[in-house]
């Protein structure tokens, strides 16, 4: 029987599923994407604080989040820039993609800023802006035809906000313009953003008036309410963009840098639940789950092959968590593997254990194979 954390995620899967596939929900992304069509693609840390879906009031399936320990992204990756020049490729100058690399913090506590970077503010917007003119260079021409434009991003988390920063370190704080018109704030986000299109301008002006508009309908309680990790699963792997409530998981992409491993990042964030549990923030009846997806986008992937990239990222934690972070084994740990669908987010379970089955033949050594082989090595 599985724990009350994974009956929950599976649970909150096939509600978030059937609504996604609703026509309702389907004629509220075509409404926006009509008149927003702009491309948002959010680079952000693994930290279940950061949801900035809803702290934008963005109709969920619009904004495409990578996430990753401390936002910390290399498009030297081979497997991320790959995603990215494929979603690219459907962007034009009036349907262009904008590119947030972003950081958080918390102003009310250094402890509750970004593990990641070691609560250090400022390396984590070091690494921010170093992503955001990684894009610029990659992709200059796509920039000079105004088909993407990049910027960074900060999260202040204890309040939820926004603040947006230029090439020039000017920057535009969410918080700190509540008691400006609309119109103002328009004519502040030109002057710090004077280069972008009229639909790249659109698209930032709905995530700052998303989040202004949040932030004033929004009481103190409920803010405070995420100040702190709460997370009881970690996530692994791409096919998470269902999971819509803020603090329930830290979720992990299976990207890589030059200053994070996977298995880094596997390590930090099942350390963060183990702390979560000691701290008594969350209930360790509730048991620990570790979630591992593949996703299948219809045009370029198949099954087999994102079955076998949950299986791979299911070892990989299974093995990092059992050597650098064993205490948390004791917290009914469960490991849930499967596939996502980009088209409906449904996650369909798969049994590892029966799934590397299906690779045991190859593991034989026949007969012939060994006297081949002696035979080499008699040479």
């Amino acid at each position: 029987m599985a724990n009350k954390t994974t009956e929950f995620l599976i649970s909150h899967n096939i509600e978030e599923s059937i609504k996604h596939r609703s026509p309702e929900r389907k004629h509220a992304r075509m409404l926006y994407k009509e008149l927003h069509p702009a491309r948002i693609l959010l680079f952000k840390c693994m930290d279940g604080r950061v949801h900035i879906a809803k702290f934008t009031n963005i109709p969920t399936g619009i904004l495409r989040p990578y996430r990753t320990l401390g936002g910390i992204f290399d498009l030297g990756d081979s497997y991320l820039s790959d995603l990215i020049e494929k979603t690219i490729k459907h962007c034009s100058s009036k349907k262009p993609c904008l590119i947030v690399s972003t950081y958080h913090f918390s102003k009310g506590s250094e402890k509750r800023c970004c593990a990641g970077h070691d609560n250090n503010t400022g390396q984590a917007l070091v690494w921010a802006k170093r992503l955001r003119d990684q894009f610029k260079s990659v992709f200059l021409e796509k920039r000079n035809e105004g088909i993407l434009y990049s910027i960074v991003m900060g999260i202040e988390t204890d309040n939820q906000s926004l603040i947006f920063h230029n090439k020039n370190g000017e920057i535009f704080n969410v918080f700190e313009n509540l008691n400006s018109s609309r119109e103002e704030i328009i004519l502040k986000m030109l002057k710090i953003f004077p280069d972008v299109s009229d639909e790249v301008m659109n698209a930032l002006m709905e995530l700052v008036m998303g989040n202004y508009n949040y932030i004033k309908n929004s009481t103190s309680e409920e803010v405070a309410l995420d100040r702190e990790h709460k997370e009881l699963s970690l996530c692994i792997g791409l096919g998470f963009d269902w999971l819509h409530i803020p603090n329930k998981a830290l979720i992990v992409s299976p990207f890589r840098s030059h200053l994070k491993t996977l298995d880094d990042c596997i390590a930090i964030a099942a350390s963060i639940i183990l702390k979560n549990i000691k701290s008594g923030r969350v209930d360790e009846k509730d048991g620990v789950t570790i979630m591992c997806a593949g996703l299948l986008f219809k045009e370029h992937t198949n099954d087999e092959a994102q079955k076998m990239r949950a299986h791979f990222l299911y070892k990989t934690a299974k093995k990092v968590i059992e050597k650098r972070v064993p205490e948390l084994l004791n917290y009914n740990l469960e490991y849930v593997v499967g596939v996502t669908s980009h088209d409906t987010r449904l996650f369909t379970e798969f049994d590892p254990t029966e799934f590397e089955k299906t690779f045991e033949q190859g593991t034989i050594v026949y007969p012939e194979e060994l006297t081949f082989i002696s035979k080499i090595s008699e040479n």
